[in-house]
């Protein structure tokens, strides 16, 4: 068996660090089924119509501690002096239930108005928040 600095240890350090590189970054690495059945890459964002209606201006975030999207997200909503309610689903089991059941796959997931992102994009955040929702989702 050879060691790390054989020829096949760099068969397993390569793609390691290529992923490494994409999470640092916020490369989404992966693929997902879209609706034509076919496999896509992983969008950074999905807007679609929330199952939970929020009150106007009510924003609320599911986050997982470890997820730089989540930081990202909290951080612009802070930045845009937009209040929000944070539920980390890490850390508790009531928000994990929740997330499962609104149907989302992954973190952060925004709940505004009428509508949940999943994933972060600033500038749909910006357009959700000012009522633009309809125009974001895939059926238009």
């Amino acid at each position: 068996m050879k060691g790390i600095r054989g020829k096949s240890g760099w068969k397993i350090v390569v793609p390691l660090l290529f992923l490494a590189v994409c999470a640092a970054a916020g490369i989404a690495v992966g693929r997902y089924i879209g609706g034509s059945g076919e496999a896509s890459p992983v969008p950074a964002y999905h807007v679609a119509k929330t199952s939970v209606p929020q009150k106007s201006g009510d924003v609320t975030i599911y986050t997982m501690s470890t997820c730089a999207a989540s930081q990202e997200a909290k951080s612009w909503l802070a930045g845009q002096g937009i209040a929000y309610t944070e539920k980390v689903v890490d850390q508790s089991e009531q928000a994990l239930s929740e997330v499962k059941r609104l149907g989302a796959q992954r973190t952060p997931l925004l709940l505004i108005g009428r509508y949940q992102m999943e994933g972060f994009d600033s500038d749909a955040a910006t357009q959700l928040i000012a009522g633009a929702g309809p125009s974001l989702l895939d059926d238009g």
